[in-house]
Order: C-alpha cells, then sequence, then structure tokens
C-alpha cells in the first residue's frame, strides 16, 4: 500500500509539472512575440471568403501598444468605401477584465461590447472579437495548460479555461514547432467538436526569437468559410499618439496611405 501511495504522489507530482511546463511553453511562445517590442503598425489586407463565395476584399489598419499592465489594440477599416468607419479598440487589462469598444459606420458613437458579445464575429469575418484579441496576446493567468504530445519536431498543448474565464471555447489545442512558435489552433466546444482551425503561415524573425507572422488563415469547420489576414507593411516602436487608442478616435476615419 505504501508503494502504491508513493507511486501516486509520484504520478501526481509528474503530472503538475508537465502542466507547469506546457504553461511555460505557451508562456515563452508570447513574451518573443513582443519581445523588444513597445508599439506596432501594421497595414493587413482581409480576404473573407463565405460559403465559397469570396466577398469584397477589405483593408486595415491594426495598431497594439504594450505595457506592464496589459495591451491596448486600434482596428481602422480603411476599404472599402463601405466599410470606412467601422474600428475595434481594445484594452487588456493583467490585472481585471478586458474593456472592447465596437464602432459601426452608421453608428454616431462606440459602444462597450461585453460577456458574451466577444463570441460574436467581427467584421463579416471567421474571426470573433475573442480570437481578434488573442492575435496580440496568450493570457496564460486564464487558462490551464497540459501536453497532448510532445516530440523533436514540436509540441501539441490543449488549453481550457479557468473557472471564472469568459471564452467561447472549451478547449483549444495549440500546435508548436520545434522552436515553440504556434503554427496552428483548433477550437473546440463543450462537446469536443472542433468548430475552427487557425494557422500562422509565412512567418518570419524581425529580431532574434520575436516571431511574426504575414498570413493569418481562421477557417470554419462547419462550411469551410475563411478568413486570411495578410500583412502589407509592418512596423515596430514607432510613436503611436496617445489618441489612436481611444474611443474618439473610433469616430475618425483613416485611408490607407495614412502614417
Amino acid at each position: 500500500m505504501k508503494k502504491w501511495i508513493i507511486s501516486a504522489a509520484a504520478l501526481a507530482a509528474a503530472a503538475a509539472h508537465a502542466d507547469d511546463s506546457a504553461h511555460a511553453a505557451i508562456a515563452k511562445a508570447w513574451q518573443q512575440y513582443r519581445s523588444g517590442v513597445e508599439s506596432e503598425q501594421e497595414l493587413v489586407e482581409v480576404q473573407v471568403i463565405q460559403a465559397g463565395q469570396a466577398q469584397p476584399n477589405k483593408m486595415v489598419w491594426r495598431r497594439v501598444r504594450y505595457g506592464e499592465q496589459g495591451q491596448r489594440l486600434a482596428i481602422k477599416f480603411v476599404q472599402p468605401a463601405a466599410d470606412l468607419g467601422l474600428g475595434l479598440l481594445v484594452e487588456r487589462n493583467a490585472n481585471g477584465g478586458d474593456q472592447v469598444w465596437l464602432r459601426q459606420p452608421s453608428w454616431t458613437s462606440a459602444r462597450r461590447i461585453a460577456g458574451n458579445r466577444e463570441n460574436k464575429y467581427f467584421a463579416d469575418t471567421a474571426f470573433t472579437f475573442e480570437d481578434t484579441k488573442q492575435l496580440i496576446a496568450e493570457p496564460t493567468s486564464q487558462f490551464d495548460y497540459r501536453y497532448i504530445s510532445q516530440g523533436a519536431a514540436g509540441s501539441m498543448v490543449a488549453a481550457t479555461p479557468k473557472p471564472g474565464t469568459a471564452s467561447g471555447y472549451a478547449r483549444r489545442d495549440i500546435a508548436l514547432n520545434a522552436q515553440g512558435v504556434p503554427l496552428r489552433i483548433d477550437y473546440f466546444d463543450a462537446g469536443g467538436k472542433l468548430l475552427k482551425t487557425l494557422s500562422f503561415e509565412e512567418l518570419e524573425f524581425p529580431a532574434p526569437g520575436r516571431w511574426r507572422a504575414n498570413r493569418i488563415v481562421m477557417t470554419l469547420a462547419l462550411d469551410a468559410s475563411r478568413s486570411t489576414l495578410i500583412v502589407h507593411k509592418r512596423q515596430f516602436n514607432i510613436p503611436l499618439a496617445e489618441q489612436m487608442f481611444s474611443v474618439q478616435n473610433l469616430l475618425e476615419t483613416e485611408s490607407a496611405n495614412s502614417k
């Protein structure tokens, strides 16, 4: 009996260590993502296919500011003309809830997005508001992680929301390559059904360890609807005015030629 107790304790300790290691692997991936970056600006083309039909391409400015207490994300649509005035502002807080504001072209003011509304799809794409936030950082304190597989070519880590964490997914399986960079994320509902898949493609390393994907693809499992983000221009650590990360700025339109 004593040997069984020791064995059970050893197994529990090994499982806890594996969970800590999986958590560390995801945390490291996103630490490298933002390594040496205080601000970032991208001009992104958005290609959307819904139920086999290509939709008009979109162009957006995506701006991010990183800080010790979280991140701020501002998205402004600049093409097509019908999307001028569409924008999103996100304040991610390390020690509190996120703040999300949406402005539609027909609205005279921005509106707060809260609760399960973050699970809604954004701008007729395959990305929800939650997905859009996850593209700039993984809030590792809000999820439990465990290895599904490990090998010389990479690993697979399952992420499940901790109690009290609002998420549209019961589980995400995150595939890391040998360098620990995420390549794919599979999203599942509470019944284990695959909902969609995200892939990070055309990886580059603009600084040692720091990774970026120049092409990001989200594909829905139900009907293969797909949204592809293609980065046309990226700038690191350029001055970004405080005004760019304000609700008021969502009311101002921009062009693809904005600096």
